[in-house]
């Protein structure tokens, strides 16, 4: 538990710093495929927007659009280069 604690306190001042946009571009390149830290980064922001440090609505959107954009970048790049990394092997679905 004291490394949980110890990750949303390291998390705390990037989210204060950068706000939304922070939560936005972590979620990217989480959902993209990058090993960070989304989930705690969420728990961290939500506790903020209730103590209304940050927006509420804002970052309920920013984690949306995020989550969206990286998954968006990891199909086109799975689309463009998965036959090529799979060596022919991946079974093409169209």
């Amino acid at each position: 538990m004291t490394e949980f604690g110890h990750l949303l306190g390291m998390l705390e001042p990037y989210v204060h710093q950068y706000g939304v946009a922070a939560v936005f571009l972590i979620l990217t390149f989480e959902s993209f495929g990058a090993p960070l830290p989304g989930e705690s980064l969420l728990i961290v922001a939500s506790i903020l927007a209730s103590r209304g440090d940050i927006s509420y609505v804002a970052l309920v959107l920013s984690a949306w659009a995020g989550s969206v954009v990286g998954d968006s970048i990891g199909y086109l790049i799975g689309r463009k280069f998965g036959r090529t990394c799979c060596g022919g092997t991946a079974a093409r679905s169209d």
